[in-house]
Formats: C-alpha cells, sequence, structure tokens
C-alpha cells in the first residue's frame, strides 16, 4: 500500500551502514562538545562573532565519504593514538585562507578570501591552530578513549588522500559555521572501529573507583557472614513419583506404596528446592544417618 507524500529509501543489505543507537549517542554527545569547544577557539584566536551547528552523524564507507566531497577543499589529516587510525577534518579552502588571514592579524573578509592552496608558511600558521583545537577532540573523547590526536598535514585533493581503505566504515558530521553573513560546511569524520571497540573494552573492564571496590567486597564479606549463619531447610529423599489422588483416597496403615526410586540409586540431599549432594542410607548410633557419596550439585530428582 503506498502512502502518499512518503519516498521510499533503497538500503543495501549487503552493507549494512547502520550506527548502534548506543554507539551513536556516545560518538554525538562527543561530537557536540568538540564543535562547542572549537567555536570558542576560533572566537578567540580569529577575534570574530561565529557560530557553529553540528549536523546530523552518518555511517558510510571511507569510499563514499570521500565521493561526497567537493573535489578541491582543505582536507587536515588527523593521526590518532600515534597513527593507529586516522582521521580527517575537511573546510573550504576559502575558509583555510580566511582564517590564516585572522591568524596573522588581517581584516580579511571571509567572503572575498581567496580560493588557493596554502604556501607552506601559511600552513605552519594553521598547523598551529589546529593542534591547539585538536586538544578540543582529544577533550571530547577523554571519556570514551585516548585519541591523542596529532596534526598530519594539508592536501586538497580528497581523492588523493589514502586516510582508510575505501571499505572501511568511517562515521561523519557536517559542522555549519555561519560567519559575516556566509555560511561554510565542514565535516570531521574518524574511523568506526576507533571509537567502538574502544566503547566495548570499556564496557568489560571495571570502572569504579578502587573506594568503590572496597566497599563492594566489604558489603560481599558481610552478606556472605549472615548467610552463613542463617538456618536452611536440610532434608534427604528419595526419588519423587507422580500418583494420582484416587490412589491416596483410603489409604489405610499398614498399606505400602511403590516408590520409583532404584534400590542401586543413592538418596538426595536436598536444601530447599535444590539438590546439592547424594548419600547412601546408614545409621549413626541409634539414629538414622545419610553419608555422603556425591557433591554433584546437579537436579537430579527427574
Amino acid at each position: 500500500m503506498d502512502t502518499p507524500g512518503v519516498e521510499a529509501e533503497l538500503y543495501d543489505f549487503r552493507r549494512p551502514m547502520k550506527l548502534p543507537r548506543e554507539y551513536a549517542r556516545v560518538m554525538e554527545l562527543a561530537l557536540g562538545t568538540f564543535t562547542r569547544n572549537f567555536v570558542n577557539q576560533l572566537v578567540a584566536r580569529l577575534r570574530v562573532m561565529l557560530t557553529a551547528e553540528l549536523g546530523v552523524l552518518e555511517m558510510r564507507t571511507y569510499d563514499e565519504y570521500i565521493a561526497g566531497l567537493p573535489q578541491t577543499t582543505c582536507m587536515v589529516t588527523i593521526s590518532f593514538q600515534g597513527g593507529r587510525a586516522k582521521g580527517i577534518l575537511q573546510l573550504p579552502r576559502q575558509t583555510a585562507m580566511a582564517w590564516v588571514d585572522h591568524l596573522l592579524g588581517g581584516q580579511g573578509a571571509f567572503i572575498d578570501a581567496p580560493d588557493r592552496e596554502l604556501t607552506d608558511l601559511e600552513v605552519s600558521v594553521m598547523s598551529d591552530f589546529l593542534e591547539r583545537s585538536l586538544r578540543d577532540l582529544d577533550m571530547a573523547f577523554e571519556h570514551v578513549i585516548r585519541l591523542e590526536s596529532k596534526f598530519v598535514d594539508i592536501q586538497y585533493n580528497p581523492q588523493f588522500i589514502q586516510a582508510a581503505e575505501t571499505s572501511t566504515p568511517v562515521v561523519f558530521a557536517p559542522i555549519t559555521i555561519d560567519v559575516e553573513e556566509r555560511k561554510d560546511v565542514c565535516t570531521i569524520m574518524l574511523p568506526v572501529a576507533l571509537i567502538t571497540d574502544a566503547i566495548n573494552e570499556g564496557s568489560r573492564h571495571e570502572s569504579r573507583t578502587e573506594e568503590q571496590l572496597n566497599e563492594a567486597r566489604r558489603i560481599r564479606d558481610r552478606l556472605v557472614d549472615v548467610l552463613e549463619e542463617t538456618p536452611v531447610d536440610f532434608t534427604v529423599r528419595f526419588s519423587s513419583r507422580p500418583v494420582h489422588p484416587r490412589d491416596l483416597d483410603g489409604l489405610g496403615i499398614g498399606d505400602y506404596i511403590p516408590l520409583m526410586h532404584p534400590t542401586s540409586r543413592p538418596l538426595d540431599v536436598m536444601v530447599g528446592d535444590f539438590t546439592v549432594a547424594e548419600a547412601a542410607a546408614g545409621s549413626s548410633g541409634s539414629r538414622l544417618a545419610a553419608m555422603i557419596v556425591s557433591t554433584n550439585r546437579e537436579d537430579r530428582s527427574a
């Protein structure tokens, strides 16, 4: 049945590119924090008023991410954890030129900034600024992973940059910067595995402090002490068998009830409803006794 006004979206089941909700939420929060701190850095260093907004987080292959970028743009390559993985901060070349002009003390307009590659001197100025901004990226993700972000280089043709294998899943989000009535769209990209592996690893590790662990041990010890002093019902029994109510009607003294318990099988030693051992029938003085012959804790009542 067709729904008016709704367009079907193609989905390739051979390449499911859907970030789990809990992972997406973690990354959205971290990138949102980075965006706010990045804006503060821009305002303080460039001495201009601007705003920025983080767009929708997307997961694609690296090749698809690159294909969606302009043919010529400013591609800042970032290394993580000493080169274990790489990411990208992408921004228009005119935006990069305007930033450099303001970093050097100029007052050039963002709209009229030249659209060209940066000179070696300009790259040096830009890299110093970016190194400080990457500290904000590290701080934004510090509760998830130690990124140890480092500026690598700046290139201008996305097709010539190999920050990851073409089929590698990456996550990226646009950052729209509004300055002087101009909207510039930048993107930041990180490999998915770098973050998800860290989240999975963190979920397997103990996150409590030493003081919390010590308190948990004290509580457990007290609980064990209390349980050891709590009396429980202890019984030794034959195997149970089903009977009809009519078989029990009219029972009298001297009647025999056949049991289903083989003579070669030990009796069940029970604590509550749990079988904790098996025993052979015996005596101790003038009293009946059960000699433990097995401590198999599986319920063998069936």
